[in-house]
Formats: structure tokens, sequence, C-alpha cells
């Protein structure tokens, strides 16, 4: 139940953090949002790795290798990161929730295809069902237009990379020690992002408002310091179905986060959609007694 709990935690985090990127790349570049929010995600990952409890450091858990830290690291937040922001750029942050979505049925797509995860039908229904509710809880009356639909394409290629990071966590086991796995994915991520934004933005850092730097740093604290570090440590230890059905409430919270800072406002259909995901964590906890 702990390991559902810390994902719970995890999913709720990252949830809170899409309004506040939302809120950032309305002042900052896609570039350098993703800078901000990795580097400040990357120092308080920093302090965990620093001071980690003793089992974390006396040999009980391996450490991840470099080699694939750098591969995950590229996978997520890295680029997941970068892309989503994009979209963010020229798409609502409801858009957004929308379709980074998507990485549920990624994840069950990914754990399929490379972990050989066996899909029950009560799993396959608490999906789909979470998906449909995902969508409905996060639409707005912003509508549809040629902008949104090209940060659709970022917000989809954002939810493939984070399937994937989903289940190779998944795919590395038990044993691996979490807070060494997060510590150098955010430091090759944090590297990634700083040679993307040399090469191409520049310059586009300074001379923004107070808030927007805040959001930015605040997202990246509650978008990958926090939830990555318990994210490695359950989903390890909790199938990846179950893992792609609490993706689902990702976007819910983003939706109330939204409310919050004053990005958005509730609709029938939100409320709507809540039902759909509240049924979706009934039927996967109907499948795991």
């Amino acid at each position: 139940m702990s390991n559902y709990l810390l994902l719970i935690a995890a999913m709720i985090s990252w949830g809170l953090s899409n309004p506040l990127a939302d809120l950032a790349v309305s002042g900052l570049s896609a570039p350098a949002q993703t800078l901000l929010e990795i580097s400040s995600g990357f120092a308080v990952i920093a302090l965990f790795y620093f001071f980690r409890p003793k089992k974390f450091r006396d040999g009980t858990y391996k450490d991840v290798s470099w080699k694939f830290a750098a591969f995950l690291g590229a996978v997520q937040p890295g680029f997941a990161w970068l892309m989503g922001n994009y979209g963010y750029t020229v798409a609502t942050a409801s858009t957004g929730v929308i379709l980074l979505n998507m990485e549920s049925l990624f994840t069950v797509f990914w754990a399929a295809l490379w972990l050989k995860d066996r899909i029950t039908h009560h799993e396959l229904v608490a999906v789909i069902l979470g998906i449909i509710g995902a969508t409905l809880g996060s639409f707005d009356k912003s509508g549809i237009s040629l902008t949104i639909g090209l940060g659709a394409l970022c917000f989809l290629g954002s939810s493939i990379f984070c399937g994937l990071n989903a289940v190779a966590v998944k795919k590395l086991g038990t044993s691996i020690n979490p807070i060494t796995l997060a510590y150098r994915q955010a430091l090759f991520s944090t590297i990634y992002a700083l040679a993307w934004w040399l090469i191409f933005d520049r310059g586009h850092f300074a001379g923004r408002e107070t808030e927007i730097y805040v959001a930015g740093a605040l997202s990246g604290v509650l978008g990958v310091a926090l939830p990555i570090i318990a994210f490695n440590y359950a989903a390890a230890r909790v199938k990846s179905t179950h893992v792609a059905v609490l993706f689902n409430i990702v976007p819910l919270v983003g939706v109330i986060g939204a409310i919050v800072l004053g990005r958005g406002a509730p609709t029938w259909i939100q409320l709507i959609g809540g039902l759909f995901v509240l049924a979706s964590m009934r039927i996967l906890n109907t499948s795991k007694a």
C-alpha cells in the first residue's frame, strides 16, 4: 500500500507542476523554462543525494550505471519536459493536461512491448475509463485551432517519453538505488537542458517578473525533484498497468491547480471526467483485491 501512496503523491506533485510551468512559459521561452525547472529540481535532488539515509549508501541497493542514467535523463525529465514546455507556449494548460494524460496509454504500450506485461480485462477497462475521465476533466472553453494542433504534437511526444520512462524504471527492478538513480538522471537532464538553451535560446532569460521565475523554479521542485525520487522507488514495485491508471490523477490535479492560479475554470464536463477517474481507481482496487 505504501508504494501506491508514494505513486499517488508523485502524481499529485506532477499535477501541481503543470499550471506552474504554464505560468512560467508566459514569460520565458520553452528552453529557458526547461533549464530553470530541471536545474531547480536537480538542486533539491542533490540535497537528498548527499544527505541520503544510510541504507541508500551502504550497498543495500545497487547504483544505476551512468550510461543508463544518461539515457533516462534524456527521456525524462529531459526532452519530455522540453517538449511539454514547447507545447505550453502555443496551447493552453488544459490542452496540455489532456494530451499529457496519454502517458497512461503509452505506459501500457511500452510495458506490453518491453516487459511483456499481461494486461487483464479489469486493468484495460480501468486504463480506458481513466483516459476518458482525465480527458473530459481537462476540457475547458479554449476550443480547437491550428496552434493548439502544433502544441498537441509536442504534448504527444512528451507523453511517449513519460511512458517510456515509467517502464524503464520498472525494468531496472527493485534492487536499484532510487536516490542515486534520480540524482544521475536529473544531472544528465540538466546538462542536456543547458546545452539546448545555449545552442538555441541563449540570452532569453533575464528581465522577467519575479513571479515567472518563482513559478518556473517551483515547477521544477514539484515536477522534477519530489516526484521523481518517489516514482523511482515505487514504480519499480508496482505493476506498470497500475502505474498507468494512477497517471490519470495528474491532469485532474493540474486542472485544480490552474483554477487556483487563475488559469482556468471548472466546467460540468470536468466534473463528469472526475467521476470517470474515480471509477477507474475503483476498478483498479478491485483487480488488486
